[in-house]
């Protein structure tokens, strides 16, 4: 991961790495590689998450101000509409207010 941000970015410094520049890293790793293949979304999430505990430990070494914001990228799904809500919890919400079970 750390050396697709190298490859893609070419940060001289860590202070760099701006959410501008961290958007486009996102944006490069959602296109497909030389061998036509695009990452997951899963993988995206995963090499952002490492980024991010990077980026906290260089701000507890005293590297870098802060941690610049990384937006997460929104997981697309089959339909493209978005995650389906859960009616799990207005179930059991009815059911104990109704004063059964």
């Amino acid at each position: 991961m750390l050396n697709l941000l190298e490859e893609i970015l070419r940060p001289q410094r860590l202070r760099d790495l701006t959410p501008e520049r961290l958007s486009y890293f996102q944006s490069e790793l959602r296109k497909a590689d030389d061998d036509g293949k695009a990452r997951s979304e899963n993988t995206i999430a995963s090499y952002l998450k490492m980024l991010r505990a990077v980026l906290g430990w260089a701000v507890e070494m005293g590297m870098l101000a802060e941690i610049p914001k990384i937006k997460k990228p929104k997981r697309a799904t089959a339909s493209g509409k978005g995650r389906a809500k859960s009616t799990k919890g207005r179930r059991s919400q009815r059911r104990n207010s109704s004063g059964c079970c």
